[in-house]
């Protein structure tokens, strides 16, 4: 049996802009970063990540409706700048990073 990745996780948690559509940095780039996760804890508003490029509410981006968890692939983990932005101005998010 392996044994478990034991690693710390910095909390991410934070509110989107106060202008819909707006992206803002979630995280910044990080070439030691082992795991990220972002959960959109608004129990109405999408949210949407995209990786170096800005958030946008369109093609390129991934969405995130209410209550939705992203984690990349268990094999995967990007090192670049995550950017984020929301359809409803101010909401909250939960993430986490190692």
């Amino acid at each position: 049996m392996t044994e478990p990745l034991r690693i710390a996780m910095t909390d991410r948690s934070g509110t989107t802009s106060g202008t819909p559509g707006t992206s803002t940095s979630l995280m910044g780039a990080n070439s030691k970063r082992q795991y990220f996760c972002v959960q959109n804890i608004h129990s109405t508003a999408n949210l949407f990540i995209n990786f170096t490029d800005n958030a946008t509410q369109g093609k390129g981006s991934i969405k995130l409706t209410p209550g939705q968890m992203y984690e990349p692939p268990a094999d995967v983990c990007t090192c670049e700048q995550v950017n984020i932005c929301s359809d409803t101005a101010s909401v909250d998010y939960t993430a986490k990073e190692s």
